[in-house]
């Protein structure tokens, strides 16, 4: 049987993990995050609460120069980060998601933290309720055959991005303005 749902609020969610110029990493290394962002969709109202991100420091990879460049996260932002148990623990402590609803642009960032919370023992922090802002998205406008970007759906409802692409807490506040957008 499920837990309880609380619906008051939706934990919007975006992470950035290490990445690499040619898509794959060096020999020892693999993908990991490096930065979990998060906000609180009043589901009443719209309102944007709670927006913040967690740095994690990764262990089986190295923040690369090509990652430092799309997301702003230095090797030494990185090597100072928490561990990524307590960044999960801090997210359920600040967040309450084990009984909300939980959204992210696409399933990528989903099925990445449970990869993440497996690999490396943490407790999972949500629900198992999702929702995928993207899909919601297409379906609300009849798109069909194919994905659109974050900045490309809020440019079709008229909303410019707010902050910097590739920062987990400026990609999770934008999903939960398209998110909310598509509530209304």
């Amino acid at each position: 049987m499920s837990a309880r749902k609380t619906l008051d609020k939706i934990i919007v969610v975006d992470l950035e993990c290490t990445c690499w110029e040619n898509g794959n990493p060096p020999d020892g290394e693999r993908q990991e995050i490096i930065q979990i962002g998060a906000c609180s969709l009043i589901a009443s109202t719209g309102e944007i609460i709670n927006k913040t991100s967690y740095l994690i420091k990764p262990r089986q990879s190295k923040v690369s120069e090509y990652c430092t460049n799309l997301t702003g996260i230095t090797p030494a932002m990185a090597k100072s980060a928490m561990p990524f148990g307590d960044a999960c623990n801090k997210l359920i402590k600040e967040f309450g998601p084990r009984s909300r609803v939980w959204a992210s642009f696409g399933v990528g960032d989903r099925t990445m933290f449970e990869s993440e919370c497996a690999s490396k023992q943490a407790r999972y922090p949500f629900s198992e309720h999702h929702i995928d802002v993207s899909t919601l998205f297409l379906l609300k406008h009849k798109i069909t055959g194919g994905a659109v970007s974050l900045t490309n759906a809020l440019e079709k409802i008229g909303v410019s991005f707010a902050g910097t692409q590739h920062s987990a807490d400026d990609d999770a506040y934008n999903t939960a303005i398209l998110l909310a957008y598509i509530l209304k």
